[in-house]
């Protein structure tokens, strides 16, 4: 018999300067962190109006966080905001401990799940963006600390070809990104050829879109309970009416403080909402922070340039939620054209049919 021992769990302390959505936000940090295999410990806020420009946390906060650190054997001081190259260079050297901040996290779930070429491309796009401010960083220090005027230390060069190289692999990587893309309007030009109807599903990270699509559409999309298992734009047939074919696309899912440099390398994919018929936004209405999740959504909707006249809301998962009456009051008040459904449990589903129905004709 082999002797068999479990893989370390790397252990995280957030970090986070107050704001008063200061909770939920850090709730979902540590969730995003379990899904690359880091389990949070301990979190500390510090109460300032804003993060520091140099060092984000105070200096008397920062030795407290290194010495906990150290005596928990932490393996990783995670941040829930993105930091700056300066702020990165200033903290790694004071702490001397490895650093994560928010969109590192997000990067690194978006790499796991990347499944296509298009979005492995588009995940690739975003972390060397991300990164190119560091290497900047550096290559100033290593200029601050060269020879004389004119001269150039071997940091500093070495900056500079870091530097380059990213800048060409960007530029190659886009012009494959605008190949994809020049593919995809060509095949939409043969759907509006056959004056084909799209409905697109968008929401928040982990609301129930895959389980919705596969109802819909039968499309046999993976369902897991966690978030970004859909990263790639998927196109399944509804069915028709009157001659006239309905097909459902599902894409990534939004979270807070979803970094810009995704949005901008998911531009693409994105762009394909704002070309939609009709739009599914769909709520997971168990968490009490749903409506938090809809503005989320609505703010990168807008950014997009998305209309909400085509937006139909579906308010999933009504089988787990409490209080729905109280719920119902709420978003009645509030939302007129709005679905209550379960999609695990099968439940109003033909209701959103009907609304698509009527928006399309």
């Amino acid at each position: 018999m082999y002797e068999t021992s479990e893989r370390k769990i790397d252990k995280a302390l957030l970090v986070s300067v107050w704001n008063p959505q200061v909770d939920l936000y850090l709730d979902e940090l540590e969730e995003l962190l379990a899904n690359i295999g880091i389990r949070c410990v301990e979190r500390v806020v510090q109460r300032l109006d804003k993060a520091d420009r140099k060092t984000y946390l105070g200096p008397g906060k920062i030795e407290e966080v290194k010495l906990y650190a150290e005596a928990e054997g932490i393996d990783y001081i995670v941040f829930d905001d993105e930091l700056t190259s300066l702020q990165r260079k200033i903290l790694k050297r004071d702490m001397g401990i490895k650093l994560l901040d928010r969109t590192e996290v997000i990067l690194r779930i978006f790499a796991m799940n990347a499944g296509s070429t298009e979005a492995k491309l588009q995940v690739e796009l975003a972390a060397l963006k991300y990164a190119i401010p560091e290497i900047g960083e550096m290559t100033k220090g290593a200029s601050r600390a060269g020879g004389g005027i004119g001269a150039k230390g071997s940091g500093e060069k070495e900056g500079e070809y870091k530097r380059r190289d990213i800048l060409g692999r960007i530029r190659r990587i886009e012009k494959e990104i605008d190949s994809i893309k020049n593919r995809i309007t060509q095949q939409k030009q043969g759907r509006d050829k056959r004056n084909s109807k799209i409905v697109s599903l968008v929401g928040y990270t982990n609301a129930g879109k895959s389980t919705l699509m596969n109802i819909l559409t039968g499309a046999g999309v993976l369902e897991e309970n966690r978030v970004f298992s859909t990263l790639d734009t998927k196109l399944k047939r509804l069915y028709s009416v009157r001659e006239k074919e309905i097909l459902v696309s599902d894409t990534v899912g939004f979270i807070r403080k979803l970094p810009h440099v995704l949005v901008a390398s998911f531009k693409s994919t994105l762009d394909s909402i704002k070309y939609s018929d009709v739009i599914l936004h769909i709520v997971d209405v168990s968490r009490t922070s749903y409506q938090e999740d809809i503005t989320v959504t609505q703010s990168i909707l807008d950014e997009i340039g998305v209309e909400n006249e085509k937006r139909i809301y579906v308010f999933n998962k009504i089988d787990l939620a409490e209080n729905l009456e109280k719920i119902h009051l709420e978003i009645e008040a509030k939302y007129t054209n709005a679905v209550f459904v379960s999609a695990a449990k099968k439940i109003n589903v033909e209701e959103i049919i009907n609304k698509i129905n009527e928006m399309i004709e």
